[in-house]
């Protein structure tokens, strides 16, 4: 069974020091979206208000589906950043806690942020 996407929407350019979001601005904002799912605790996300967060095409909260399921990372991971735009993609590998022999599942993370650090 695999994890298709996830879709978050954050403000990066306030966690970094310069004004606009570089790629590893980016890639910081990535990780510590990814560290605070593998926490299940979103108040460690840099997360907007308005965070929208969608799994297999349907909208949930934080508190569900991978945010809920994801126990650890692996070392495979591949971002995608996109300054000029605001953007971050992740393609890599979720461990969950499932019932063995269910190997670790294929993840798609996508973050996007508003210019000005507004979403």
């Amino acid at each position: 069974m695999r994890t298709s996407v996830s879709l978050a929407l954050l403000s990066a350019a306030s966690l970094c020091a310069q004004p606009a979001c570089d790629r590893a601005c980016l890639i910081s904002v990535a990780d510590q979206y990814l560290t605070a799912m593998v926490a299940h605790d979103a108040s460690k996300a840099p997360l907007a208000k308005s965070v929208k967060f969608t799994e297999n095409a349907a909208r949930l909260p934080t508190s569900e589906g991978l945010w809920f399921t994801a126990t650890g990372l692996t070392d495979y991971k591949i971002y995608i950043a996109d300054p000029q735009g605001g953007a971050v993609g992740f393609t890599g590998v979720v461990e969950e806690h499932a019932a063995p022999p269910n190997p670790p599942r294929p993840a798609i993370l996508a973050l996007r942020h508003a210019h000005g650090g507004a979403v």
